[in-house]
């Protein structure tokens, strides 16, 4: 986590830095795109933390919505099916 948190400011940076910011367009449609959104923020930087952190605090990786299903299905023993889970 620590790591990450290091490494994606100068990551970003660069990223911002060197990624091409010219405008593609597609065709017959008024849409446009850039592969450079710009530059690189502490939002930006916050926010690649916080889903990093989302990744590895709980159980071992696993996502709060599947750590949401197991706890109902361990402690109200309900069954959710595929479509509700």
């Amino acid at each position: 986590m620590i790591f990450l948190q290091l490494v994606t400011l100068p990551v970003g940076n660069f990223l911002a830095k060197v990624l091409p910011s010219t405008k593609f367009r597609i065709r017959n449609s008024k849409w446009e795109f850039s592969l450079n959104p710009g530059p690189f923020n502490v939002k930006k930087h916050v926010l690649i933390s916080i889903f990093a952190k989302t990744k590895t605090a709980f159980a071992g990786g696993i996502a709060y919505a599947v750590g949401i299903v197991n706890v109902i299905k361990l402690f109200y023993h309900k069954k959710i099916t595929f479509f509700a889970s």
